[in-house]
């Protein structure tokens, strides 16, 4: 971190970036972080006890697409919440849909503890509670 840091001109680092990590964040943005966190360590405790992180994700891939394995297609819900991650925003139906049968389901083997937490970050406050409840309990 510290080289990238290097790299960055001095005049960026003083007047953008830590400004930036000084400033007030909102009431709701901070639930959501200590909610991700809670919700994440609950998730992470029965994943290590009851299943395996390609269970977690299989799971937690399924409630985001309405109960339906991706394989063939997205539903709605899911493309609604993956497009709350800037690298889906401008992105087609389509480019979504083959980007998540490349990374998600066909390599779900490869650093499935990342994809979790992506898809863990991308989902609502309601959501976390909800998944916990339908998939782990």
């Amino acid at each position: 971190m510290e080289i990238l840091l290097r790299k960055i001109p001095r005049e960026i680092v003083y007047n953008v970036i830590i400004p930036y990590t000084y400033e007030i964040k909102s009431r709701e943005h901070l639930s959501d972080i200590r909610n991700y966190c809670k919700l994440y360590k609950k998730l992470l405790y029965v994943t290590i006890y009851d299943y395996n992180e390609v269970i977690a994700l299989n799971d937690l891939i399924r409630f985001c697409n309405n109960s339906i394995a991706p394989i063939y297609d997205i539903e709605p819900k899911y493309e609604e919440i993956l497009k709350r991650n800037l690298f889906f925003m401008t992105k087609t139906r389509l480019e979504i849909k083959q980007y998540i049968f490349y990374n998600f389901h066909r390599r779900i083997l490869i650093n499935p503890d990342s994809k979790i937490r992506i898809l863990w970050g991308l989902l609502t406050n309601r959501e976390r509670k909800k998944f916990l409840t339908m998939y782990m309990e």
